[in-house]
């Protein structure tokens, strides 16, 4: 066999190895839901057979399954007293462990929940105020008015935290802040009910700040389950969005996922949740968060194994916090809200500190730009910008100083800033093209991945190709895992293929995402700062890569700051300098002494070393003119 054989066999060997390997950690995580649930049913026999009442779980399970065979008073006990609160637990804990997975995801934020965001409390405020005015409508059951309108002021202080954080602008630690300052603006007004309020009334709105099984029925039950029901399958069928969605907001909507329509829709799926548990049982705190934490410490960010896992977990410990209730104070039951708060409350410290620790089928088409104008808000950034059109084959880096446009420009070309002008591939308009059409013929690299996403490398290059509305295109499920394969394999990093993305250095979390972006085989290929946080070794291998997929006919924009880099490797130069062209072509073209003393306000040579490639040799800051002194404007 000859060495160029034998390789070959080789790598085709690591393929098969790591799909192998991806297939047990499938199994795996398979298993580990059915334990889950197994868990989840050993709890709901433990928590009806603990009461005051001595009954063992042999006599509850004769009395569920065989209840002609049962006392009376093992039947009343059970059937009257037990299993409603202890089915309610279940459903309450399957809600709001859903509702907190989804909200962790679409909001990035691990600290997000119903509870600790503010929702519950705006739904306990709907409920409050549904009581005391004993709002009513002819032939309509009181739990649904009530329900109705705890669903209203949680969906409404949704849209509001979602408001306020695009005002004021900011990440997560933003989103907390102004989640922690709807509870207790919501707690506020909820005291200030009780204040106002009759006896009677003063006696439910207590039931509702400790959170309590013990009005639980079967109403409730049946409308609580419905609503699980309904949402539930729809938050499954979008596991593969919001797998995508913890790769990066922008880089999911360049895979074509429409991310507006996919928050709204959960946003609402997880009000409902919200809404329903808490007007049935009150405030309970922590679930929704400690439920998703658990389950993805167990089973990672794979949507279509994190959303099942979460619901059981949250379920599991909402059970065993119901069964904590009755059996710390033999004879009392303690409301369970104040059991799971004293639960969660170490968990959510914990996760603080730990936040704080830790081939182209029609390649030959040019990308035509005219007349762009984009920015952020009220503040312009690029201005009636054009420039020659950028051919197939060819690498074309964008360079300039910092705030010249450059990621603007590339975000502009992927679809994600609103601009004006036009942007043609051919003879497509991409301007008129939607994300998730766009995503056929664009794909978009980010400077950077989410560090605390829980997904393997694998599985994130899997994602990408899933997530994309063409994904039905991709084949079967294992012609998309050997797809993505092959890309770890052509970059190189196939050994990382089951390595956590949080778990890489800077830079392999490049390559890692320069994967995501090649997996799809893209005619436009956009690549803001591929080389950033790579060391020589890895700058070299990156750029090799760049260069060959341009070669295959697509078009290769890359946003660099090394000039020398971007004058090795690129074939084509677009040099920005506040928000216009300061100058295109080569780079003997468009890299001069006058060029960088203009943009980048520097004095600088240009010369060839002795393999005849171009250095930028920087000397001192640029002169002014005027003054005499160096310029240190811009």
């Amino acid at each position: 066999m000859s060495p160029d054989a034998a390789q070959l066999d080789d790598r085709a060997g690591r393929r098969e190895a790591v799909l192998a390997a991806y297939e047990r950690r499938t199994l795996r995580r398979v298993v580990i839901v059915a334990v889950l649930a197994a868990v989840l049913f050993v709890s709901f026999l433990f928590d009806l057979a603990t009461g005051p009442s001595s009954l063992g779980i042999a006599e509850t399970i004769q009395a569920i399954l065989r209840p002609g065979e049962a006392s009376r008073s093992t039947l009343a006990i059970v059937w009257n007293v037990r299993i409603q609160p202890a089915v309610m637990a279940v459903l309450v804990g399957i809600a709001l462990s859903l509702a907190g997975a989804e909200m962790q995801t679409i909001l990035n934020n691990p600290l997000a929940s119903p509870f600790t965001l503010g929702v519950s409390s705006a739904a306990s405020l709907g409920a409050a105020l549904a009581i005391i005015l004993g709002v009513g409508l002819p032939g309509v059951p009181a739990s649904w008015i009530v329900t109705g309108n705890a669903f209203l002021f949680a969906f409404g202080s949704v849209l509001l935290l979602q408001s306020l954080t695009r005002i004021r602008g900011g990440g997560p630690d933003s989103l907390v802040m102004f989640g922690i300052a709807l509870v207790f603006t919501f707690n506020a007004l909820v005291g200030l009910l009780q204040f106002v309020a009759s006896a009677q009334a003063v006696q439910q709105l207590v039931f509702w700040g400790m959170g309590s099984l013990g009005r639980a029925n079967w109403e409730s039950i049946t409308i609580l389950a419905l609503v699980i029901l309904v949402t539930a399958p729809f938050s499954v069928g979008a596991s593969w969005k919001l797998t995508a969605l913890r790769l990066g907001e922008d880089r999911a909507r360049s895979f074509g996922v429409d991310v507006a329509r996919l928050r709204f829709f959960s946003l609402l799926r997880v009000s409902l949740l919200a809404a329903t548990a808490v007007a049935f049982v009150g405030t309970i705190g922590f679930i929704g968060l400690v439920g998703p934490h658990i389950a993805r410490l167990l089973i990672g960010e794979d949507h279509r194994f994190f959303l099942p896992a979460s619901a059981l977990t949250g379920a599991a410990v909402m059970s065993l916090a119901d069964l904590a209730s009755k059996a710390i104070m033999p004879g009392v039951i303690i409301p369970i809200g104040i059991v799971t708060s004293l639960v969660g409350l170490p968990v959510f410290f914990a996760l603080i500190f730990r936040r704080r620790g830790a081939a182209v089928t029609d390649g030959a088409r040019s990308l035509k730009v005219s007349g762009l104008s984009a920015g952020y808000r009220n503040r312009p950034v690029l201005k009636d910008l054009t420039f020659a059109p950028l051919e197939p084959g060819k690498v074309t880096a964008l360079v300039g100083p910092n705030a010249a446009g450059k990621s603007t420009l590339l975000r502009s070309l992927a679809g994600l800033v609103p601009a004006s002008g036009s942007i043609r591939l051919g003879d497509l308009d991409l301007s008129a093209l939607s994300l998730a059409e766009r995503a056929g013929h664009v794909a978009f690299m980010p400077q950077t991945l989410p560090q605390n996403a829980e997904l393997s490398v694998l599985e994130g290059v899997i994602g990408a190709l899933k997530a994309s509305p063409l994904a039905d295109l991709d084949g079967s499920s294992p012609e998309t895992r050997r797809r993505a394969v092959e890309v770890l394999d052509r970059l190189d990093i196939l050994d990382l293929a089951m390595e956590g993305i949080g778990r890489l250095s800077g830079g392999q979390r490049q390559l890692a995402s320069l994967a995501q972006a090649i997996a799809r085989a893209p005619h436009l290929l956009l690549l803001d700062e591929p080389t950033s946080a790579l060391d020589l070794r890895h700058q070299l291998d990156v750029m090799t890569i760049v260069r060959a997929l341009a070669r295959e006919g697509r078009i290769v924009v890359v946003v660099l700051h090394d000039l020398t880099l971007a004058a090795s490797w690129a074939d084509h130069l677009v040099v920005l300098d506040r928000g216009a062209v300061a100058a295109e072509g080569s780079p003997d073209q468009a890299l001069s002494p006058a060029v960088l003393s203009a943009v980048y306000r520097v004095e600088a040579r240009v010369e060839r070393c002795s393999r005849g490639r171009l250095h930028v040799m920087v000397d001192a800051p640029a002169v002014s003119a005027a003054s005499g002194v160096p310029d240190r404007d811009g």
